[in-house]
């Protein structure tokens, strides 16, 4: 590990800030790039066919993303940067407050974007619907290898299920980032 993490620098317009750090004597500074495992790894797990695709085909997802919800052929550079946002966002369970504060537009205009995001994504929205519902069933996710993240579901005299939505969002951000490690 490094301290500080060069990952968790904020973005910047500055394209050599991370040429500023330097290894100590003696140590070496490595870079990689994973280049949206998480996405990747979501693509596999859902196999939503456009996310897939694009990945597959070497396409950048987050342009592709930008294209569709500003409806553009030619999205700037800012607006790749909002889509990429919102798709780590809907991918963590970002909420229309989430993409509305990203985007800097109502709720409204955000659930829209939403809107536009499960059509463009149908198979990631329904993988995501189907492991919401074997969490509820089994009160945990699993990770591809077997790792399990339990929630808190309660049942009330008539059997209906409650849980804290970011348990549920936790439960199922487990799943991608534990499947990857």
């Amino acid at each position: 590990t490094s301290s500080p993490n060069v990952q968790n620098m904020p973005r910047t317009d500055d394209p050599d800030i991370r040429k500023m750090f330097l290894p100590d004597n003696g140590d070496v500074l490595v870079v990689g790039d994973w280049v949206a495992e998480e996405l990747r790894i979501t693509a596999a797990l859902s196999k939503d066919k456009v996310m897939y695709n694009a990945l597959k085909n070497g396409d950048d997802l987050h342009y592709k993303t930008a294209q569709f919800i500003f409806e553009k052929d030619k999205p700037t550079d800012e607006e790749r940067f909002l889509a990429k946002t919102c798709n780590f966002a809907i991918l963590y369970g970002g909420t229309d407050y989430a993409i509305a504060n990203i985007l800097k537009c109502s709720q409204e205009s955000a659930k829209k974007v939403i809107g536009k995001l499960e059509e463009m994504y149908t198979g990631f929205y329904q993988w995501k619907q189907g492991q919401e519902a074997i969490i509820i069933n089994r009160g945990f996710s699993e990770s591809y290898q077997g790792r399990r993240k339990y929630i808190d579901i309660f049942t009330d005299s008539n059997g209906r299920k409650f849980y804290s939505p970011g348990d549920m969002r936790a439960a199922l951000n487990h799943i991608v980032q534990s499947s990857g490690s």
